[in-house]
């Protein structure tokens, strides 16, 4: 039979490494949705900047962005625009 303390060292020597790896997979590389900022104030930047968000964007965040695209149009008078958006 081993000796248990060939048993301890080996998982000291295991320990550090399995909490590298817990530590690094919690690192996420994802960078944020940024559009959900400025769904929760009013929008304060014209139509062309969440306009060319939009074009840059996919998927959910895209829809963000058009949804701020049409609430900045409305502010700013341009109503049939926004309802082409729409």
């Amino acid at each position: 039979m081993v000796p248990s303390t060939f048993s301890r060292l080996k998982a000291a020597r295991c320990l550090p490494v399995v909490l590298a790896a817990l530590i690094f997979a919690g690192c996420g590389t994802h960078t944020p949705d940024q559009s959900t900022a400025y769904m929760q104030g009013t929008a304060q930047a014209d139509s062309a900047f969440y306009l060319q968000q939009m074009q840059q964007s996919s998927d959910d965040t895209r829809i963000n962005w058009q949804l701020l695209a049409i609430r900045a149009l409305v502010k700013e008078g341009k109503t049939g625009q926004a309802v082409e958006l729409f």
